[in-house]
């Protein structure tokens, strides 16, 4: 009797591709991700051919397929001092158009120093590959909660599912994931500190799979065609009212949000160029008046650094 696979015994297999859009074979050295709530799915479309003289179709010509990754994660360094990139940052984030400097990761246009990935998602026994991924990230952090990062990626096809024993010897990432809260300067607003439950920020990039009769399922890598950049907040109200002004002067205020306090495991992401977008909606959390604040950010100045 044929026993039924475990969706528990699934994992994230990906690596950096060499070239674009070309798969590369994946060992378990590229899993151990902390991911979760992760879905792979392989979008297919059929062609029927016209069945002439009789309704409905002849018969289903296999066309073009494309692949879906999603997961979220958490935020955390590689908890060694001195080399605080942790695995994920060098995989995901340049497939995200994050260039890197030293240990800072900051969105760029310079395609040159985006990277695309080959990804493998393993269930029990099973693998479905994909390759040339790329896409959009968004945060969320809420006080005194792990802090938490949503991953879109699209790439292309590779090949069918097929049956693949799980990696042996994969080591889990080390780093301790973050809360966000519990230090100082955890949020600033052109330098002062809000009263926050949360703080949100997405980057959308205007994900578009670049066509190539020659590539499996006709689709060679992702290309990021577009940026957005959007952070929400929803600080305290105070009388001072400062935001109406803010957005009325169109200034340009920096943000940063740090989060951890212990080297090798110490993130900030932070932006100098962001403004209101709207002016403040009035909000009520437990009682208090808030303020939901939307910013913009500007000039791809968005960046996240390891210390």
């Amino acid at each position: 009797m044929t026993l039924p696979l475990i969706r528990q015994k699934a994992y994230l297999a990906a690596k950096t591709e060499v070239t674009r859009g070309t798969a590369i074979a994946l060992t378990a050295a590229d899993a151990g991700y902390l991911v979760f709530d992760k879905t792979f799915k392989v979008n297919s479309s059929a062609n029927p051919v016209e069945r002439p003289g009789a309704l409905g179709s002849r018969l289903l010509i296999p066309g073009s397929r494309s692949v879906d990754l999603s997961f979220k994660s958490y935020v955390y360094g590689s908890g060694t001092s001195g080399t605080p990139i942790p695995k994920w940052a060098n995989v995901f984030l340049p497939a995200c158009g994050f260039g890197v400097t030293g240990s800072t990761f900051a969105l760029t246009s310079d395609q040159t120093q985006w990277t695309t990935f080959t990804a493998g998602h393993y269930i029990d026994g099973l693998v479905t590959m994909g390759r040339g991924f790329m896409g959009e990230l968004s945060m969320d952090f809420q006080t005194g909660k792990l802090a938490e990062l949503s991953w879109k990626f699209s790439g292309g096809y590779s090949t069918d599912r097929s049956a693949a024993t799980l990696l042996t010897g994969v080591t889990y990432d080390t780093g301790k994931p973050l809360v966000y809260g519990g230090v100082a300067n955890a949020l600033s607003v052109n330098g002062a500190s809000l009263y926050v439950s949360k703080v949100g920020i997405a980057i959308s990039g205007g994900v578009h799979l670049c066509e190539d009769p020659a590539s499996p399922g006709g689709y060679l890598a992702a290309f990021l065609g577009q940026r957005e950049i959007t952070i929400t907040l929803d600080p305290e109200t105070t009388v001072a009212c400062g935001f109406w002004g803010n957005y009325t002067n169109g200034d340009v205020l920096p943000i940063s949000v740090l989060l951890g306090s212990v080297a090798g495991n110490i993130v900030t992401i932070s932006t100098a160029n962001a403004q209101l977008a709207q002016v403040p909606e009035d909000g009520e959390r437990n009682g208090k008046v808030i303020d939901t604040l939307t910013f913009k950010v500007n000039l791809d100045d968005l960046s996240i650094a390891f210390s």
